[in-house]
C-alpha cells in the first residue's frame, strides 16, 4: 500500500497539524453522521462524544452539509451541547471562494467514517495522555 494511503500517515499528519496550531478543524457532515434524517432510531453518540472531546482540546468543528436546514442544524448541535463554529463556511480566510472548505479531518457517513472516526479517537487519545 502507498504510504500516503496508510492510517499511520493520517494520524502522523494531524498530530504535526496538532502540535503546529494546537488546534485541528473538523469538518462534521450532518445527516447520518451526526443526526439521524431518515428517523430510524439510529444513535451517534460515539461521534458527538468525540467531537466534543475535540472541542475540549481546541478543535473547531464546522457543519458541512448538502442539509439546507440550517435552523435544524443549528438547533440540534445546541440540544446535543456540541459548539460548531458555522455550517458550510471556510474557517481560514485564504480558502473563501474556492469551492472547498478547509478542514483537517472530515467525518462522513459518506466518506469513511469509520477510518476517520479511528483516528481522531488515536489523537485525541494521545492529545489527553500529553504524548504528543
Amino acid at each position: 500500500m502507498d504510504l500516503y494511503l496508510s492510517d499511520d500517515n493520517v494520524y502522523h499528519r494531524l498530530v504535526r497539524e496538532w502540535k503546529e496550531h494546537k488546534s485541528l478543524i473538523v469538518a462534521l457532515d450532518f445527516d447520518l453522521t451526526i443526526y439521524d434524517f431518515h428517523k430510524q432510531d439510529l444513535k451517534f453518540d460515539n461521534v458527538i462524544g468525540l467531537v466534543r472531546e475535540g472541542v475540549e482540546l481546541g478543535f473547531r468543528v464546522v457543519i458541512f452539509t448538502a442539509n439546507k436546514d440550517y435552523e435544524l442544524i443549528l438547533d440540534y448541535c445546541k440540544q446535543i451541547d456540541l459548539d460548531i463554529v458555522g455550517i458550510n463556511k471556510n474557517l481560514l480566510p485564504q480558502f473563501d471562494g474556492s469551492g472547498k472548505i478547509f478542514y483537517n479531518i472530515f467525518l462522513d457517513d459518506r466518506a469513511g467514517l469509520s477510518a476517520s472516526y479511528k483516528t481522531l479517537r488515536r489523537v485525541v487519545n494521545a492529545i489527553k495522555k500529553e504524548e504528543i
